[in-house]
């Protein structure tokens, strides 16, 4: 599921997981700070109905906010990492410019992440996504060793794995460009389509208030 409808979903599954979570601690908060042993049935019910409102009303402003700007931040964080591990592979020690490299970094990955907001979102589910569907499948087949295993032997420089695991690893990249292809032509097809109702609804309305004017 993550990796074909991950960019259509994530956002929708991450707000509700954030809402269940501010429901749960809202309703605690009340039950350890508020309510007593005595509390009447009615104050109870109604701390339950405040701690959901709130679990809800969170969940619409998360899913808003990590609608606008989660892959862009997300995005930022990889282009700061990215750019702390290239000051440290080019062995470069002066503070001012380590920290001038890195806020590039961040900048840069904010700007793509934003920019490129649905290209990254469907990339990044869908490299999650095949990841886990080939891992559940190596859990069964067999054959597929820990990722820490295979760390350490290419940090090593021993490259001579079975050869399950490279056809393991084709299996993750077909998987991985496949369903990044199919995610972001089906966005930026739904896309196309509101942005035609949207322009289909403006012609009708200008065509109605023409024919008002006419008559």
């Amino acid at each position: 599921m993550m990796a074909f409808f991950g960019s259509k979903f994530v956002f929708m599954v991450f707000g509700f997981i954030v809402g269940i979570l501010s429901t749960g601690a809202t309703f605690l908060f009340f039950y350890s700070i508020v309510m007593k042993d005595d509390s009447p049935q009615g104050f109870v019910i109604g701390c339950i109905f405040g701690s959901v409102i709130v679990g809800l009303g969170v969940t619409y402003f998360t899913y808003r906010f990590s609608k606008a700007w989660a892959v862009a931040l997300i995005a930022a964080f990889g282009g700061f990492v990215c750019a702390a591990l290239l000051t440290g592979l080019a062995g470069i020690s002066k503070p001012a410019m380590q920290i001038a490299i890195v806020v590039v970094g961040a900048a840069g990955g904010l700007f793509i992440g934003k920019k490129f907001n649905a290209f990254v979102r469907a990339v990044g589910t869908s490299v999650i996504g095949a990841f886990m569907i080939v891992r559940g499948i190596g859990m069964y087949a067999g054959g597929y060793p820990s990722e820490i295993s295979i760390l350490n032997k290419a940090k090593a420089g021993n490259l001579n794995f079975k050869g399950s695991i490279w056809g393991y690893f084709a299996g993750f990249v077909v998987l991985a460009v496949g369903c990044s292809v199919f995610q972001y032509v089906r966005h930026k097809e739904e896309h196309e389509k509101k942005d035609d109702d949207f322009m289909t609804g403006d012609d009708a309305a200008e065509s109605n208030c023409c024919s008002s004017l006419r008559i």
